[in-house]
């Protein structure tokens, strides 16, 4: 399986933060179970929590990966035009043309009820790679209770939890894609389909006023006809007009 990876590199400290948090684990991600645009990605993730000087200090190692090796993907996207989203499978050679381009974590905290700690693993780069430095929120913005930040002194508290624990889930992922050649790929496709029904009703039209007149150049017009309609479908309907 030809496997595109992304590595989020972490600057200036560790991940293996002395006396913090840390963690690691991998998910399947399906932006179609959740009406998103993308295709299904494997992530891999490592993440740390720790403090420096007293202040708190997060940090995500982020890695992604093709879930399989079929030559038909599974994707989902939002057309130009229309804003619709599609869902639809396309060949592999074109979705390998597209890459996720940011990753954010959210991992709820364990034994807590609605509190979360949400981690931004940056932007990926054309070539796959880039780095994030990591993030240092005030306490009061570091975690997520309910919807509402959490005070400082109890986000203190929590974070002093010696069985303090992140569980990730894909409900909680946001991943966001660079769908372009995907989205190229379908507007010539649709072009295809219009430039094809557009020879076939010429075709209708030159047999019926070949019926109708003898005067009508039905041989000159229909090698016409059959010789524009091989051209790629952006050129045909200019040429025919």
């Amino acid at each position: 399986m030809k496997k595109i990876v992304a590595l989020i590199f972490i600057l200036t400290y560790s991940l293996s933060f002395a006396g913090g948090h840390s963690g690691s684990g991998s998910m399947n991600y399906d932006p179609s179970e959740f009406s998103k645009q993308g295709f299904e990605i494997k992530i891999d993730y490592q993440w740390a929590l720790s403090s420096l000087m007293q202040e708190p200090l997060k940090g995500i190692q982020v890695a992604w990966s093709f879930v399989d090796n079929n030559s038909a993907v599974a994707v989902s996207f939002r057309e130009v035009q229309t804003g619709k989203l599609i869902e639809t499978s396309a060949p592999r050679e074109i979705v390998e043309q597209c890459r996720p381009i940011s990753i954010e974590l959210t991992g709820k905290v364990k034994d807590t009820r609605g509190v979360t700690l949400t981690i931004d693993g940056g932007v990926f780069a054309k070539n796959g790679e880039s780095f994030n430095i990591q993030g240092s929120p005030a306490w009061n913005k570091l975690f997520n209770d309910l919807n509402r930040f959490m005070p400082a002194e109890k986000a203190k508290e929590l974070y002093r939890d010696k069985n303090f624990e992140l569980s990730f889930t894909e409900r909680r992922a946001k991943v966001k894609f660079d769908l372009t050649p995907l989205k190229e790929w379908f507007a010539m496709k649709q072009l295809d389909k219009r430039a094809k029904a557009y020879c076939e009703e010429l075709d209708r039209t030159y047999s019926n006023l070949k019926k109708i007149s003898s005067k009508f150049p039905y041989n000159t017009k229909k090698s016409k006809l059959d010789r524009y309609c091989k051209y790629p479908a952006a050129e045909i309907i200019g040429r025919l007009k």
